[in-house]
């Protein structure tokens, strides 16, 4: 999703996209084996999200960013909203940083998943916000809202 820098797709997706060839490999199979969803540069960020629906309810990814040309840092984060007394809650781990290494990054993703899947309910925090109210109310009916979960796999972890 563009986030207004007009010269972002000739400057800096091509050396993104290059990045990330190296470690595309362990990514795909990553999200292949746990049945996640690759969202690639959200906002022109220099990461790739591996998305999925938390059993738990919401939407959780784990975040893979590069961090200079030999490392990234992983993070989880689970986000669950209620349409009806629209609070935002979320919880977030701590990024990790592993060079792009198979065997180093694939623990790494890993644990990740292992984080994010053992969080409960509880974990999360958030506050009633007017401002989610208003921009869900007046973008989507409830059914419309709930439904927006449906476009991400469930995660499967052995």
């Amino acid at each position: 999703m563009p986030n207004g820098d007009p010269d972002w797709g000739t400057k800096q997706y091509p050396k993104l996209e290059a990045f990330f060839a190296k470690i595309a490999p362990v990514l795909k199979a990553f999200t292949e084996k746990h049945n996640l969803k690759i969202q690639k540069y959200y906002h022109e960020a220099p990461d790739w999200d591996l998305q999925f629906k938390h059993p738990k309810g919401g939407m959780a990814q784990i975040t893979v960013r590069r961090d200079g040309e030999d490392h990234v840092r992983i993070a989880a984060s689970w986000q669950l909203n209620d349409y009806d007394t629209y609070p935002a809650f979320q919880k977030y781990s701590d990024f990790s940083r592993c060079t792009l290494q198979p065997q180093e990054l694939s623990p790494c993703l890993t644990e990740a998943l292992k984080t994010v899947l053992s969080w409960d309910r509880s974990a999360l925090s958030g506050k009633p916000d007017e401002t989610y109210k208003r921009l869900w109310h007046n973008q989507w009916t409830k059914d419309e809202f709930e439904r927006l979960y449906d476009e991400y796999p469930v995660a499967k972890f052995d």
